[in-house]
């Protein structure tokens, strides 16, 4: 996503934890700076991401489902979590082939 990531960079300092073998450890001396976490369906956030942020305000997902996001960790810091549900709801198909 270098479009998304872009847009970010241009507005706040971006860490590319993706970047990284192991996102929590990356954090370490780091996470105390970070309010909000931008992440993916697949990749969430896990409640030891979550834990190295002692900061955090927000959590928000591009894609849909939460499953990979600790949800019960959010809530029990009172913290948000935005995704994109209903996203493709209404594309039964992006790509449609006809035989010839």
């Amino acid at each position: 996503m270098p479009a998304l990531e872009a847009a970010l960079a241009a507005r706040y300092d971006v860490l590319p934890l993706w970047q990284s073998a192991d996102p929590v450890a990356a954090l370490q001396g780091a996470g105390a700076g970070v309010l909000a976490l931008v992440t993916s369906a697949p990749v969430g956030a896990s409640a030891d991401l979550i834990a190295v942020l002692p900061n955090l305000q927000l959590v928000a997902s591009f894609g849909v489902g939460t499953e990979q996001i600790d949800l019960a960790v959010l809530q029990q810091r009172g913290l948000p979590a935005t995704y994109t549900p209903q996203v493709l709801d209404n594309c039964p198909a992006s790509v449609t082939l006809k035989p010839r």
